[in-house]
């Protein structure tokens, strides 16, 4: 079913309710007035530990406040993709209905340990339609996770290239699952990590790339952030054709990071560059990130 459908800068965007968004445009080139997705941090305060978070979050960590005016003023159809983590901050529920009542969609990534404990609350969201999407980060692979995740219409397992298993990968393949595969960043404790477990990392790392051709069969559709594109040089092994159709352009090309917790924005998560929100609304703060990414000279 289609959920959305808008024009944006030179492109027409629709978004249909299993996840697929369509862009297209009659130029060689998109040139988006505005993000058509926005990856927003919400909380750093998880009690998860993942030894390998960039993003440095602790149990008391800090968390957002909704109260910025430029909430109010995102297009309709746009995607949000939040990190969702317990204990959630105070409003967060009435964040999502007036996101919904604004037409934004709003898709949450979610550890395992706090989906497996939280799955009637999230059942809840996605029935309600205050989340569309749910982004599973793979703790280890079940039998009963997996029934779980089943469940759910829009579930994608987020897995990390150099820390997944061969064997999870093995165990998630051929359960008609959705899978998005996201690069090792070495970031916040993620250096420690690749530091200490370096030789492990890249051997995991190495294997993905080697089976990569062998997992994209064994899931209902495998999708990668642009930094595992490079890490396993996607474009090398799916052919022209499916790349042009496929591939989303560089960093800051069509979205956009946002970090609520210290009132910053960048071209992405993994970004150096950091500017004050201010009172920018989201069409200025794209605008002057669009293409700045440190990272594009790296993507092909």
């Amino acid at each position: 079913m289609l959920l959305k459908k808008y024009k944006n800068g030179n492109a027409t965007i629709e978004l249909y309710d299993d996840g697929t968004k369509i862009m297209e445009t009659d130029d060689n080139e998109f040139d988006f007035e505005f993000a058509s997705s926005m990856d927003v941090c919400i909380s750093e305060r998880c009690d998860n530990g993942c030894k390998f978070c960039y993003a440095n979050c602790t149990p008391n960590g800090a968390v957002a406040n909704f109260d910025w005016d430029f909430l109010n003023d995102i297009p309709e159809g746009v995607e949000m993709a939040i990190n969702m983590q317990f204990p959630l901050p105070d409003g967060f529920e009435e964040f999502l209905k007036r996101m919904k009542e604004n037409g934004v969609i709003v898709n949450a990534t979610i550890n395992q340990r706090h989906f497996e404990k939280h799955e009637d609350y999230i059942d809840y969201l996605v029935h309600e339609h205050l989340i569309w999407g749910v982004g599973i980060s793979l703790v280890q692979a079940t039998e009963k996770f997996i029934d779980s995740v089943r469940q759910f219409d829009n579930a994608v397992i987020h897995v990390i290239n150099g820390v997944v298993t061969m064997t999870d990968m093995l165990m998630l393949g051929g359960k008609d699952l959705k899978l998005l595969i996201l690069g090792y960043k070495d970031k916040g404790r993620g250096v420690t990590y690749h530091d200490d477990e370096r030789v492990e990392v890249e051997r995991k790392q190495e294997m993905m790339k080697k089976c990569l051709p062998i997992f994209l069969k064994m899931f209902k559709a495998v999708s990668f952030d642009n930094l595992a594109l490079k890490q396993l040089n996607v474009k090398s092994i799916v052919s022209d054709d499916a790349w042009d159709e496929f591939y989303m352009g560089k960093e800051a090309s069509s979205s956009f990071y946002i970090n609520l917790v210290n009132g910053t924005y960048s071209p992405s998560s993994l970004d150096t560059l950091e500017l004050p929100i201010g009172n920018l609304g989201v069409k200025e703060m794209f605008q002057n990130v669009k293409g700045r990414s440190a990272l594009n000279e790296d993507y092909v």
